[in-house]
């Protein structure tokens, strides 16, 4: 039992560590943009991250046990099925780049 509360310690700093390397990124990409804004709060038990365009806003709550994610696209709410954190990851990711224009291939 000691185990198993030691790997599921691991485990959410792990999730933590993640995705602060991919709201990073996102950051990033957004930051050089005019009139977009993304910012993000992240702790052991999920994240929130709000994308705000000249459309509105879009909000993102991930949590992380059980890994579970929902969208707030300008007051509509979306309750995406993921299996796994980069899965949740990706899809947040891949709504940023559609809400500003960009091309994954571009990167």
């Amino acid at each position: 039992m000691k185990y198993i509360k030691l790997y599921e310690k691991f485990n959410k700093s792990n999730y933590v560590e993640i995705t602060e390397i991919k709201m990073q990124e996102i950051s990033d990409l957004v930051s050089d943009l005019d009139n977009f804004q993304f910012s993000y709060e992240i702790d052991n038990y999920g994240l929130e991250a709000r994308l705000v365009t000249s459309k509105g806003l879009t909000k993102f709550i991930m949590d992380f046990d059980p890994i579970s994610l929902v969208r707030f696209v300008r007051n509509k709410q979306i309750q995406d099925e993921i299996k796994s954190l980069e899965e949740g990851l990706d899809i947040i990711e891949r709504c940023v780049q559609k809400c500003i224009g960009v091309n994954e291939n571009r990167k």
